[in-house]
């Protein structure tokens, strides 16, 4: 061949490299780029990292009883995970923030628990502190199981439905209290309540502000409205005694509740009293010869090998709904991360797709692939 042609057949073989090369750089490094840009996602962790679930519990302050057990509960199930195999082989670990049921400390625990990349989140035993919990969540791109927040449904599809309520917020806690009081009355006999709450709590006046709003299309009379720090505990039982009050509802704290019942504890007619922490129990408990608790919020049973095993464990006492709770929401994650891998939307959409929510009930899945139905699950209307 003449060297002429040879040059020119070397030198369009090099510009045809030289144009090859160009093209994969510009469309296609940039697109390798991108897609390693997600590796920081909680839906996209590495294969050899933990499955990370955070809690934002009360382990502190009035509500510290209810937190700890939730916590020994939650680490149960996780020492039952592993004992199992763990999720699809890899270990499950927790990670608990005390909130102290301030919300302050809830967006505190959420900006940490962000930076260790959970896949969930489980906690607001008090209602604001859920909220702020539920919304960052989502915001973050990680699932959350909130006992108490604002959220009026049981399941939002808000955003990617990554936010799961357990427990009625105070409307729904109300609706549950006024059927309970209306079955305890008699026919065209209006039900005469004494509402008491706490002025400097947002959270109780947002429970008095339900209970008001909800009663007005019922048969149910607020004929006492005693608001603590503008009145003392004392004065409840005059306003008792005034207005003939057979019922008292409080969304009160425990150690607020605890005192308004001491203070009232010499009236002589029979009442009953309800409050989302007055009594946490679905029987009524004799408080005094004439006072009652009532929890109208349903009582779930534990699973029997559950309490067997906490037996086993040196745990005799039948633990409270909301570690029971806590307890199946940390062995379904389990189930769905399973199926679902480190993907926050496609376990959000399984859960979706199920009638499950929290019930401690069964832990597995069904011969099609999907969670298996619990026999008793709160629906909110």
């Amino acid at each position: 061949m003449e060297p002429k042609k040879i040059f020119w057949l070397v030198g369009a073989v090099l510009v045809a490299a030289v144009v090859f090369l160009s093209y994969d750089l510009f469309f296609y490094s940039p697109k390798r780029d991108f897609s390693s840009r997600h590796d920081s996602l909680p839906s996209e962790f590495k294969e050899d990292k933990p499955f990370l679930i955070a809690g934002l519990l009360p382990l502190s302050g009035d509500n510290a009883s209810m937190g700890r057990q939730i916590q020994e509960l939650m680490k149960f199930a996780a020492l039952e995970v592993e004992k199992a195999g763990g999720v699809a082989g890899k270990k499950m670990e927790l990670v608990f923030y005390d909130t102290e049921c301030s919300d302050k400390k809830a967006q505190e625990a959420m900006s940490a628990i962000r930076g260790l990349g959970a896949l969930a989140v489980i906690g607001g035993v008090c209602e604001f502190e859920g909220t702020v919990m539920s919304s960052l969540a989502r915001s973050a791109g990680i699932l959350s199981f909130s006992f108490n927040s604002s959220l009026e449904n049981l399941k939002t599809t808000g955003i990617s439905g990554l936010s799961f309520q357990m427990m009625p917020s105070h409307l729904q806690f109300a609706q549950m209290a006024i059927d309970r009081i209306n079955a305890g009355v008699a026919l065209n006999q209006p039900a005469k309540v004494a509402l008491v709450f706490s002025q400097g709590d947002d959270e109780s006046v947002s429970g008095a502000s339900a209970f008001e709003n909800y009663s007005r299309d019922k048969e149910v009379v607020i004929s006492a409205k005693i608001e603590l720090g503008k009145n003392k505990p004392s004065d409840v039982l005059d306003a008792l005694r005034l207005s003939g009050a057979r019922y008292i509802y409080m969304p009160l704290k425990t150690a607020e509740a605890s005192v308004v019942l001491a203070a009232v504890g010499d009236y002589k007619e029979k009442v009953e009293v309800i409050g989302p922490y007055v009594w946490n129990r679905s029987s009524p408990v004799k408080f005094s010869d004439n006072i009652t608790l009532i929890w109208p919020y349903p009582e779930i049973d534990p699973p029997r090998v559950l309490l067997e095993r906490l037996n086993e464990a040196g745990v005799p006492e039948k633990p409270i709904p909301e570690a029971v709770r806590a307890y199946d929401v940390v062995k379904k994650l389990a189930d769905v991360f399973t199926v679902s891998g480190r993907s926050v939307p496609k376990a959000s959409e399984k859960i979706l797709g199920s009638s499950w929510m929290g019930t401690g009930e069964t832990y597995s899945f069904d011969e099609f692939g999907g969670l298996k139905t619990p026999k008793w699950a709160y629906k909110s209307k």
